[in-house]
């Protein structure tokens, strides 16, 4: 998940474009690869981290934690 997300950022840097949030979403998917419900998981899971609602489509309540 970083790994790809890094080459992301190197992508864009080396062809000139400006990311106001590379630096800001590398962190993000940094501290959720630490997390054990994140672990081995690809960048969708950085809604989970964050503490989305991953059953928004049923009309669940979003987990508390």
């Amino acid at each position: 998940m970083r790994k790809d997300y890094n080459l992301a950022i190197e992508a864009a840097e080396s062809s000139g474009s400006k990311l106001y949030l590379g630096a800001a979403g590398l962190h993000v998917y940094s501290e959720a690869s630490k997390d054990p419900n994140c672990v081995d998981k690809d960048s969708r899971v950085v809604f989970r981290f964050l503490g989305g609602n991953e059953k928004w489509q049923s009309g669940a309540a979003a987990p508390k934690g």
